[in-house]
């Protein structure tokens, strides 16, 4: 069954209703119209979750789509509780299926799953969609765990040991959130699709992959142990997250850092510029 209630009625992770300033809006002068976000569900960063009705961006009933609005929590969560933030989109220079060039719902082609974007923006997309998959899905039973997207997207399949991609015109588009042992979905999409280059650059599918195995798999990392990560680090470079994960628990489970540094190389994410 889905542990919505599991993770929710745990308000220290929204800090609510101890903390008033977590709030929902629906169509309301708090949350802010921006070119961004002129509909929709979004976070406005100042403790409003937005549910917005349709404005020109195509955005009519993203917030029908229960997997958006959990991502929309997870933004929040991540502010409130630690957690990664986001700096800004920025896939102009990535090649053309990593800019989303050709999609126009639901926020049109500023970001979508597989873009190539700074290292922050990815691991905050792919964060917030980690948190609403954990709430729409059972941690333990064997089930395949999806996170559903309200975009055309990319997706990518293996063959020949080569990385292709089909187009997804008709969202939802459905994406495992685990790791597929056979390599068969591109665990590692920014690897095979995007030219990692040699910036601080992610893509939010491979960051999703990344905390839901934390989370499920192994050695469990804990919400809050994953959220702490980010609270303990400066910065969002993979290579610092892995660093904070050594300082917290080298001594204590060196088990933990095995797990972190196996899964981010499984899916992808250990990119860094020196």
């Amino acid at each position: 069954m889905p542990i919505a209630g599991r993770i929710l009625n745990q308000y220290s992770l929204l800090e609510y209703p101890d903390n008033t300033y977590t709030y929902v809006r629906t169509d309301s002068t708090n949350c802010v119209v921006n070119n961004a976000h002129e509909g929709g569900a979004y976070y406005d960063g100042s403790g409003h979750v937005c549910l917005r009705g349709s404005g020109a961006t195509g955005w009519d009933d993203a917030t029908t789509y229960k997997f958006l609005v959990g991502h929309v929590f997870g933004h929040r969560m991540a502010d409130v509780n630690g957690g990664p933030l986001n700096s800004g989109f920025d896939n102009d220079d990535a090649p053309g299926p990593c800019r989303c060039i050709d999609f126009t719902a639901y926020g049109g082609n500023t970001h979508c799953m597989g873009s190539r974007d700074p290292i922050e923006a990815a691991e905050s997309e792919g964060f917030a969609d980690f948190f609403s998959t954990a709430v729409f899905n059972n941690r333990s039973e064997s089930e395949t765990k999806i996170f559903s997207y309200p975009q055309e997207t990319y997706f990518c399949f293996l063959s020949g040991g080569k990385g292709y991609l089909n187009i997804d015109w008709d969202p939802p588009h459905v994406f495992p959130a685990s790791l597929d042992e056979s390599g068969s979905n591109c665990n590692t999409f920014m690897t095979y699709v995007c030219d990692p280059g040699e910036a601080d650059l992610g893509v939010e599918l491979d960051w999703l992959r990344l905390t839901w195995e934390l989370w499920t798999t192994g050695n469990e990392f804990s919400m809050d142990q994953i959220s702490d990560i980010w609270e303990d680090t400066s910065g969002g470079n993979w290579d610092d997250l892995l660093a904070t994960v050594e300082s917290q628990w080298e001594a204590s489970d060196p088990d933990k850092v095995n797990v972190f540094n196996n899964k981010s190389i499984q899916s992808g994410v250990n990119h860094y510029s020196d």
